[in-house]
């Protein structure tokens, strides 16, 4: 990509505010965050919206955020990461493993990292160093983690021993509290467990952004940034091997990956927090403070959108990848509109206009009560989208990208 001029800086940072600020108006009142998810009884609890509470929670600090959290890295970078989902259960089954084998808990679960971290290794030396595609090596990487888990393991799951995660009181505690020991002898909440870990990941994940950001502004990286795609390829590896540790955490069994491409909420969620287009200093962690909430609306959009009749039976993949797409296309419409000339500039404005109705109109079906409503409005912003989505095609500056990405490799 050729440098961008600071009104387009402006105008990526305000598409995505856009695009965020219509899916949480659309999403979250279906979703159940209302007026009613903030008020509180006299005892200090939620009165009304209790399971809609721990539910979103739930969902900000969820396995699916450290994968996305790992798409994003790669695709701040320029690369696109597509072993997240391999690598994800790479590092359940290699915990498991070890768990199985007699390691403490915390070594198993550091093990399984760096065997993500290993692995992400791999692809940032391949992906900054050599010419090979980052989709098409990553994929690769991926089915080779598949065939070889296959291979290896006959079960369709590792399980862990049901006691792994439990906290329990001594019994001979000469000052435990009976109730307490009562409490503490169940095994320990999975679901809290996991979103303490998943959160501690998150924020050790922006701290070090911060710092990166603080260096790099007191040092000139020389272009293209290989040591910057490398740290970013390695730590992809190693926060997908971390969620899927804590999947195994959550859920106590580490399922056999034996899909390339998994929840496509990764994707949604990274392009959605501005993964693509925010640009400038400090850009990289204000995309971060949005990814919790990117994944909770591709999760509200995966749950609330109806899936019109040429998507309906690919299920929630299908609906996933509608709203990738329309996100997609509306970064190619905003560069049509930015970069483009004469007619194809005016092409690009109005496809983008014509973008986000398609997608604030098929997110609004999730506050209608009537299937029929919900499949009429689905079908017409399908359609209007998908002539938007042809406009923006023809109006992207595919001479610019082309100079980017060859200017990538011969600096």
């Amino acid at each position: 990509m050729l440098e961008p001029t600071p009104g387009e800086v402006i105008c990526r940072h305000w598409l995505g505010l856009v695009l965020i600020g219509v899916l949480s108006v659309m999403l979250l009142p279906a979703w159940g965050l209302d007026a009613s998810f903030f008020s509180v009884d006299a005892s200090g609890q939620h009165a009304e919206a209790g399971d809609t509470f721990a539910r979103t929670l739930g969902q900000l600090a969820s396995f699916h955020l450290l994968v996305a959290m790992a798409f994003w890295v790669a695709l701040r970078r320029g690369a696109v990461d597509l072993s997240v989902w391999a690598v994800s259960g790479l590092g359940g089954l290699v915990s498991a493993s070890l768990i199985n084998a007699g390691l403490p808990v915390g070594s198993a679960l550091a093990l399984a990292v760096g065997a993500g971290l290993a692995v992400g290794a791999v692809n940032g030396l391949v992906t900054a160093w050599t010419r090979l595609s980052s989709p098409a090596f990553t994929l690769i990487v991926a089915a080779v983690i598949v065939a070889a888990a296959g291979l290896l393991c006959s079960e369709r799951a590792l399980r862990v021993p049901d006691d792994t995660f439990s906290a329990i009181v001594p019994a001979d505690e000469p000052d435990a509290d009976p109730g307490r020991a009562a409490r503490a002898a169940t095994p320990l909440s999975s679901r809290k467990l996991r979103m303490l870990l998943v959160a501690v990941v998150y924020s050790a994940g922006m701290v070090v952004l911060l710092c990166w950001g603080m260096a790099s502004r007191r040092r000139h990286w020389s272009a293209p940034d290989r040591a910057g795609t490398f740290a970013a390829m390695a730590a992809s590896g190693a926060l997908s091997a971390a969620a899927g540790a804590f999947w195994l955490v959550d859920h106590g069994s580490a399922p056999l990956p034996t899909r390339l491409v998994g929840d496509l909420r990764v994707p949604a969620a990274a392009i959605l927090a501005g993964g693509m287009l925010w640009l400038g200093p400090g850009r990289t962690l204000l995309s971060g403070l949005f990814l919790p909430v990117s994944v909770l609306l591709a999760t509200a959009w995966r749950q609330e959108v109806t899936a019109v009749a040429p998507l309906r039976g690919s299920g929630y993949a299908g609906q996933l990848l509608l709203l990738t797409a329309m996100l997609c296309s509306a970064h190619l419409a905003l560069l049509g509109r930015l970069r483009g000339r004469g007619v194809r500039r005016a092409v690009g404005g109005a496809a983008l206009v014509l973008i986000v109705l398609a997608v604030a109109g098929t997110a609004s079906q999730a506050l209608m009560d009537s299937y029929a409503a919900k499949r009429a409005i689905a079908s017409g912003c399908l359609l209007l989208w998908a002539v938007a989505a042809a406009g923006a095609v023809i109006a992207a500056p595919w001479s610019h990208l082309i100079a980017g990405r060859t200017a990538r490799y011969s600096a």
